[in-house]
């Protein structure tokens, strides 16, 4: 592979400008607005705001040696909302029109849906019925991720969520502001049984759990 990422996320916009994690002048600005203004970034994601998240997705995702074939001829991408709050309604709403924005992920053009939580056995059989390669936890169901993490185990699709502490739970991949820079959390468990396998060099960069 012809670039590798730095071994330092903070390494600063000069090494991110020439082609790293993010690509365009659009996520170095909202990098920016991070760094500048965490609690602006806190109030949309508790963190790392949504639209970096999904510039970060769609680089990172390059990086797990089965995405090609678990998305097969395009992208279909799952937000799952809880109904009953708000802010997962504005989370999941937002992440819809930033992936849509985003138009096509490694090539393959994106496909979003909108899936009300009903259960963790209701949502396994809606993944493998609809082929999604990721499914996307908004805020307001971390009780029920540890659920959705183990009713996931054996289906071939990467698990995100918008707050990093579902990680812990079982969620595969978050994000979170570590020194006022995003850092990727992984559980590598939930990623084995899920059928999601990042590279060496993309683990070293992310915070572990196992």
């Amino acid at each position: 592979m012809g670039w590798e990422w730095p071994h330092d996320m903070s390494i600063g916009l000069s090494m991110l400008r020439r082609g790293g994690l993010f690509l365009s002048r659009r996520a170095l600005v909202l990098g920016a607005i991070g760094l500048a203004c965490p609690r602006m970034a806190a109030a949309d994601g508790e963190g790392v705001p949504l639209s970096l998240q999904v510039e970060l997705c769609t680089k990172v995702v390059k990086y797990d040696k089965n995405w090609k074939a678990r998305a097969r001829d395009r992208v279909r991408v799952g937000i799952l909302l809880n109904e009953k709050l708000a802010e997962s309604h504005h989370a999941a709403t937002t992440l819809r029109r930033e992936f849509e924005d985003a138009r096509a992920i490694g090539g393959l053009p994106v496909v979003v849906e909108l899936i009300p939580f009903v259960d963790a056995a209701a949502l396994r059989s809606t993944v493998e019925h609809k082929r999604f390669a990721i499914v996307y936890l908004t805020p307001g169901l971390a009780r029920d991720a540890a659920a959705i993490a183990s009713a996931l185990g054996g289906a071939d699709v990467l698990s995100i969520s918008a707050l990093p502490g579902d990680v812990p739970a079982g969620i595969v991949l978050g994000f979170d502001l570590v020194s006022s820079q995003p850092k990727l959390w992984v559980n590598l468990t939930s990623a084995q049984r899920q059928n999601v396998a990042f590279e060496p060099q993309a683990l070293k960069l992310m915070k572990v759990f196992r």
